[in-house]
């Protein structure tokens, strides 16, 4: 959008300064100065006739604008509710560039720039100077979000990512002050006596506010850290594992690490250290740690093991405690408590799989839940709303010819200031499957149409959820029925799968005009389980996904055809609370296996209230699984068992609805089935 040549950024970093830091920085222009006008200048002290242009900035409006604001509070539908700026100055106003307010307007995309009035820098050329702001935006699909520097009057400038500097992921909201170091155009100029600020924004939707802009001297600086918020650590791609599903290609480790500040971390400064203990014992499991290269100051390095140097993996099922660490000892960092990040992640025994924790009656916790409301800027109601979290099935053991299977799916649902005379909804829950169609690696770029190609559906289930004028979470589980018959879905390994909730009414809306709610809130929590998948760095798939659809004034439903997914889901962190059930796709040959057992005999058969079993094993066996399954291969009961040769086994069976069932006992030497009759 420039004639300006732009060039490559130099470095980015957010940090809060304490009182006694700044006492030995000189302010060069800007908020702080001794002169009140520049000093009004930076902090944009006008009011709404003055503007930013009366101040002495120059608005360059291309399509929307920046423009003085009292407070720092989009006016946009999009951004209803969200909290104004909150910088040391918001009483005499803020830069804004309402992107929300100008989509409203029908002017999309935006593009805006701001440029401060020149200034004189000269006997500065081998100082330390940092450009300082306080920044607040929330980013959807914008291409920049930047600040500039320019020591040539304008002619070339340099320019910096803010989103980057807050650390905001895609659709957060975020502020704070953020400190550039433009020391490099400063010491390479030719002259220094036309030097300029500029803040640009080209995007679509939300907003981006700047105030107490400065230009500074500064001291040499240093703090690395873990980022917690964009990256997060992990272990494993699930809070809730199944113990058979504990591979390989399941236990890498690693961590994103920052240099936040304006001082080099060199290479062999710096070391990451990882320590896995069992929650309960406090017992140590791995201990690992990898060197950490140089990184320049605002930058980050992904850091990446496929594996523990010893091979470690969970054996038993139960819960772990992650430590991450990251050591910095050649100079005085000025933020220790970004050095360590702490995870859990439970290893299964009951075949269960989860994004999210586990209460005590086996159901995935929430902390909240989300409706789509009614769209203030232009009054559509909700329609559609589906929310899923992506899952990697890594490369299990399959046994026999038997595989995984999604068997039913559990969810946590809430209601709250239910419609008059609206007393359910039908919601319905969906297992997709993702192909990589293309081999791209990436999710199909904004799909059209009524389903994606890459992501096609396996198994879906309908519950019927009850509503209520009160808030009350419910928790459901849902049996899972295969498109191509049957139950449930059969997990290929070394595969993503997407479970998602959907709410849809398509004729009077998830909300009524008033905004009162005819159906259910998808609970979710905060468990940021919701990033790309740990355990394939090289595929860059969304780990939670949403869409949603509307209904316009004339009853025509829009959002369904064009660019369903939203690939980065709610906020970063935010999970939807869905669970799965898993169990085996039993193939049953109704014969005694001479390998297997000497004697099987089941009794009574017919059975009415328990079905019992004589078993001679052909040798003493480590590992003995017994299984009754339905006529359908859908498991029922099933029983692990160690170090046995003999056994005498009895099941209840009185619960079970009339049918064939089939009794398999099952060893590394093969399987043994009988088939019975339950009345």
């Amino acid at each position: 959008m420039f004639n300006q040549k732009l060039t490559q950024v130099l470095v980015a970093l957010v940090f809060l300064f304490s009182a006694g830091s700044l006492s030995a920085q000189t302010v060069l222009w800007g908020a702080g100065s001794s002169d009140t006008q520049i000093d009004s200048i930076g902090r944009f002290a006008a009011d709404t006739i003055t503007g930013l242009d009366g101040l002495g900035w120059t608005v360059d409006s291309v399509a929307g604008e920046w423009v003085y604001s009292v407070d720092g509070i989009s006016q946009g539908g999009f951004s209803s509710g969200t909290p104004g700026l909150t910088s040391p100055s918001v009483g005499d106003g803020v830069a804004f560039f309402d992107s929300d307010f100008w989509f409203a307007e029908g002017i999309v995309p935006q593009t805006g720039t701001i440029i401060s009035p020149a200034f004189d820098l000269t006997g500065y050329e081998d100082s330390i100077v940092v450009l300082e702001f306080y920044a607040g935006l929330r980013d959807f699909a914008s291409t920049a979000n930047s600040a500039g520097f320019s020591v040539d009057g304008g002619t070339t400038w340099t320019d910096f990512d803010v989103i980057a500097a807050l650390g905001i992921p895609s659709g957060d909201a975020g502020e704070g002050m953020v400190t550039f170091n433009v020391s490099s155009a400063i010491n390479a100029a030719a002259s220094l006596t036309n030097c300029h600020v500029r803040f640009y924004f080209e995007g679509d939707s939300y907003y981006y506010g700047v105030d107490d802009v400065t230009v500074r001297t500064s001291e040499v600086t240093y703090d690395i850290a873990i980022d917690e918020e964009y990256n997060p650590p992990k272990v494993v791609g699930s809070n809730q594992l199944p113990l058979r599903m504990v591979n390989a290609d399941e236990m890498g480790w690693g961590a994103n690490i920052v240099n936040n500040d304006i001082g080099d971390i060199n290479a062999g400064e710096a070391m990451l250290y990882v320590t896995v203990s069992e929650t309960g014992s406090g017992t140590v499991a791995v201990m690992d740690s990898m060197a950490v290269p140089a990184i320049a100051p605002g930058t980050d390095t992904a850091l990446y093991m496929p594996a523990f140097s010893n091979g470690w993996m969970p054996t038993a099922a139960g819960q772990y405690r992650v430590d991450y660490s990251v050591s910095y000892s050649a100079n005085v960092q000025t933020d220790t408590t970004n050095d360590v990040y702490t995870d859990f992640f439970t290893i299964t025994a009951d075949d269960y799989l989860s994004k999210v924790g586990r209460d005590l009656t086996g159901f995935p916790t929430a902390d909240n839940a989300t409706l789509p409301g009614v769209r203030t800027a232009d009054g559509f109601l909700p329609a559609e709303h589906e929310w899923g979290s992506m899952y990697y099935i890594p490369n299990y053991t399959v046994t026999n010819g038997d595989s995984i299977v999604a068997d039913s799916f559990l969810y946590t649902g809430a209601t709250a200031n239910a419609a008059t005379g609206v007393t359910e909804a039908v919601v319905q829950v969906r297992l997709y499957k993702f192909n990589d169609d293309d081999g791209s690696g990436f999710w199909t770029a904004q799909p059209t149409g009524p389903s994606d190609p890459e992501l096609p559906i396996q198994a879906l289930g309908v519950d019927t959820f009850t509503l209520d004028a009160a808030a009350t979470f419910r928790q459901r589980a849902v049996a899972l029925s295969n498109l191509n018959g049957g139950n449930g879905a059969v997990l290929q390994p070394n595969s993503f799968y997407v479970a998602t909730i959907l709410c849809s009414d398509q004729i009077n809306g998830l909300r009524d005009a008033n905004g009162d709610t005819r159906h259910m809130f998808i609970g979710n929590s905060e468990d940021k389980y919701d990033f790309t998948i740990d355990s394939m760095p090289n595929y860059f798939i969304p780990a939670s996904i949403v869409r949603s659809a509307y209904i316009d004034p004339t009853g025509t439903v829009t959002g369904l055809q064009d660019n369903q997914w939203y690939a980065g889901g709610y906020e970063s962190g935010i999970v939807p609370s869905i669970g799965l059930t898993l169990t085996d796709a039993i193939t049953v040959n109704v014969t005694a296996n001479e390998a297997v057992t000497t004697e099987f005999n089941i009794f009574p058969n017919p059975a009415t209230e328990q079905i019992s079993a004589k078993v001679e094993l052909t040798e003493m066996n480590s590992n003995v699984e017994y299984i009754i399954t339905d006529a359908t291969g859908r498991v029922v009961i099933k029983e692990q068992k160690a170090d046995l040769q003999s056994d005498v086994v009895t099941y209840d069976v009185s619960n079970l609805p009339a049918g064939v069932y089939f009794f398999t006992v099952r060893t590394a030497q093969g399987a043994s089935s009988q088939k019975f009759v339950k009345q």
